[in-house]
C-alpha cells in the first residue's frame, strides 16, 4: 500500500461522517460516536446516535447523508446502497407522508437535498476532515467529530 493509499480516507469514512454533519446542520440529533468496521464486511463503518431529529425530514436527511457524500466523491450515486440507511430513511419519510408512493416520492426529493447541503462550501469540508481524522484514528466520539467540524468550517 503506497503512502498516498494509507492518507486517502476510504468512500465509507466520508460515508460516516456526512451522517454525522447532516445531523450537526440541524443540531437535532445526538452524535455518540463514529467508527470504521474493516473487518465487517456489510458495513463498514458506522454513526451512532444518542438521539433521532424529532422532524421526520430532517432524520430521512441524515440516513441519506452516506449516500450523498458518495456521490459528491464520484460525481455519479454509488451503485451499491446500503439497505439500512435506505430503510431507515423510508420509516422516517413514511412518519412524514403517511402513504408509501408519499414516502418514496419524499426520499427521491430529500437525495438531491443531501447532496446539495452537504456539497456546501460550509458543509463539505467538515465532512472531508471528519472522514481522514476517522480514517487515521479509526473512531471518532461524537464531542471530537463536532469539534473537527467546527474547525473544518472556520477554516472555510
Amino acid at each position: 500500500m503506497s503512502n498516498d493509499q494509507r492518507s486517502t480516507p476510504p468512500p465509507i469514512a466520508f460515508h460516516e461522517g456526512a451522517h454525522a454533519v447532516m445531523a450537526f446542520h440541524f443540531g437535532t440529533a445526538r452524535v455518540v460516536e463514529l467508527r470504521l468496521t474493516p473487518n465487517d464486511a456489510q458495513r463498514g463503518g458506522v454513526c451512532v446516535f444518542g438521539s433521532t431529529a424529532p422532524d421526520p425530514r430532517h432524520a430521512v436527511l441524515i440516513e441519506l447523508a452516506g449516500h450523498a457524500a458518495e456521490e459528491l466523491l464520484s460525481g455519479r450515486p454509488p451503485a451499491q446502497r446500503s439497505g439500512r440507511d435506505d430503510a431507515r430513511a423510508f420509516r422516517h419519510a413514511l412518519a412524514a407522508a403517511g402513504t408509501v408512493p408519499a414516502a418514496r416520492a419524499l426520499v427521491l426529493d430529500l437525495r438531491a437535498e443531501a447532496v446539495r447541503i452537504l456539497g456546501r462550501s460550509d458543509r463539505w469540508p467538515a465532512v472531508s476532515a471528519i472522514a481522514s481524522a476517522l480514517h487515521t484514528r479509526g473512531r471518532l466520539d461524537g464531542g471530537e467529530a463536532h469539534r473537527i467540524a467546527l474547525v473544518a468550517i472556520r477554516r472555510k
